[in-house]
């Protein structure tokens, strides 16, 4: 385990960690036409600062992460 229960601080510590967001929200945006854009940490090595998307395509990936209700989010390994 990461920490003893009496641990308060550590236990937050792991707490706030597990429950960000997988993206940063200040690197999102919507365009006017609808494209969504997210600026990446490290332009692509063609200096690339951005990327745009179409709604659908930035989402999917995403949605696939999501374990189902009540499902296991770890498989055994046979």
């Amino acid at each position: 385990m990461a920490g003893e229960p009496n641990e308060r601080a550590t236990l937050e510590r792991v707490g706030l960690y597990m429950a960000r967001g997988p993206l940063a929200g200040q690197r999102l945006s919507v365009q006017g036409d609808g494209l969504g854009g997210l600026e990446l940490k490290r332009p692509f090595s063609d200096g690339t600062p951005h990327g745009l998307f179409e709604p659908e395509n930035f989402i999917a990936p995403l949605a696939a992460l999501v374990p189902r209700p009540r499902g296991h989010v770890l498989e055994r390994i046979r």
